[in-house]
């Protein structure tokens, strides 16, 4: 199209044209690529580490089916401490989903859920909307009890290509230090 424009009309008009069409493209990834967001992390809090030590040993439990990973793996845990939190948990899921439907290589896990929150089912629609996945299915979410999901959102999240685990928890023995 440049080509065309110097052609027809000289580099006074092709130049316009390049800079305008480096705009639009700017400004459409600005608008559609999701942000990470800084989630209410605050180490110091006991609730937030309870919150983290559950994940994690519930993760830790329920070890994914490795035969079926190809490539690297990258775990990523994502603690609901209240029902607050969950903007900021649609915006990050959304981010981490996002970033995990880009990479081939790496087969990601993200780990979900908390020890207070029930019905996960909206904030994991929202974050889902738009993502499209390749032919290879390298994302595995795992929600971890008490937090549920109804059988229609199981079914509409693998139809966009998430594979779904659901892992019982067990409340972590309290530690004497951190």
């Amino acid at each position: 199209m440049i080509d065309f424009i110097v052609q027809r009309k000289g580099w006074r008009w092709a130049i316009p044209v390049i800079v305008c069409t480096i705009g639009i493209c700017i400004g459409i990834w600005l608008v559609v690529v999701p942000r990470d967001v800084a989630y209410p992390e605050n180490l110091l809090s006991p609730e937030y580490r309870r919150n983290m030590n559950y994940l994690s040993q519930a993760g830790m439990r329920a070890p994914p089916d490795f035969s079926k990973i190809r490539g690297g793996l990258l775990f990523s845990h994502i603690p609901i401490v209240s029902e607050e939190d969950f903007p900021k948990f649609t915006t990050k899921l959304r981010y981490e989903l996002h970033n995990a439907a880009r990479d081939d290589l790496l087969f990601y896990i993200i780990v979900v859920g908390g020890m207070d929150v029930g019905d996960i089912d909206q904030p994991l629609l929202r974050a889902t909307r738009g993502l499209v996945i390749t032919a290879r299915r390298n994302i595995e979410l795992v929600i971890v009890a008490p937090a549920t999901i109804s059988d229609q959102t199981r079914r509409t999240l693998e139809e966009r290509g998430l594979r779904i685990r659901t892992v019982a928890g067990q409340l972590p023995k309290p530690s004497k230090g951190f």
